[in-house]
């Protein structure tokens, strides 16, 4: 009899050491899914910023560098001046600005006029009952 609960111990503990390996590669696996994800999502930004920062030559090469050899800074301040970004930039804030106040006082009226009606509906409905 004590041979059958000692066997059954040292099952338990082989299913208890199983199921810890088991949890522990599965956590693993989501993490290594989750990092080779966020590579692929965050890849192209890295490339678009280290692009913007290499000379023009270094950015037509056949091949194609992950750092530039020259950092080139003043891109930005140059694509602000030639393509007059500035302007745009103040476009696209005051689009979104004025987009945002007027969907927002859309909602609003909108839901005035739908409880209005839900108040109506309600009063005709109590009414008719009496």
């Amino acid at each position: 009899m004590a041979d059958n609960g000692l066997m059954k111990e040292q099952d338990m503990r082989t299913v208890s050491s199983r199921s810890r390996f088991g949890s522990i590669a599965v956590k693993a696996l989501t993490y290594l899914f989750l990092i080779v994800m966020a590579i692929i999502v965050l890849f192209p930004f890295y490339w678009m910023i280290i692009s913007s920062l290499k000379t023009l030559a270094e950015y037509k090469w056949a091949v194609p560098s992950f750092w530039p050899h020259t950092v080139m800074v003043s891109n930005y301040a140059e694509a602000f001046t030639t393509a007059n970004l500035g302007t745009l930039f103040l476009n696209t804030v005051i689009v979104g600005v004025i987009s945002t106040v007027l969907g927002s006082g859309a909602k609003i009226i909108l839901t005035g006029i739908v409880l209005s009606i839900c108040y109506l509906i309600i009063q005709y409905c109590i009414a008719g009952a009496i």
